[in-house]
């Protein structure tokens, strides 16, 4: 993820994050933080299986 304040790469900070994974549905999170203006967010990822 860039920070939106000031285009610098966000990294995971203190391997913070979780997930769940179950059959037809795939969660991830994980705390990034800017290490050139200290913002911290919270980043979801999730996957949901659909009938096509």
């Amino acid at each position: 993820m860039i920070c939106p304040n000031d285009g610098t790469q966000m990294h995971q900070f203190n391997k913070e994050g979780g997930g769940v994974s179950l059959d037809d549905y795939y969660e991830t999170w994980e705390i990034k933080v800017c290490e050139k203006c200290g913002r911290k967010v919270k980043e979801f990822y999730s996957v949901k299986d659909v009938e096509a």
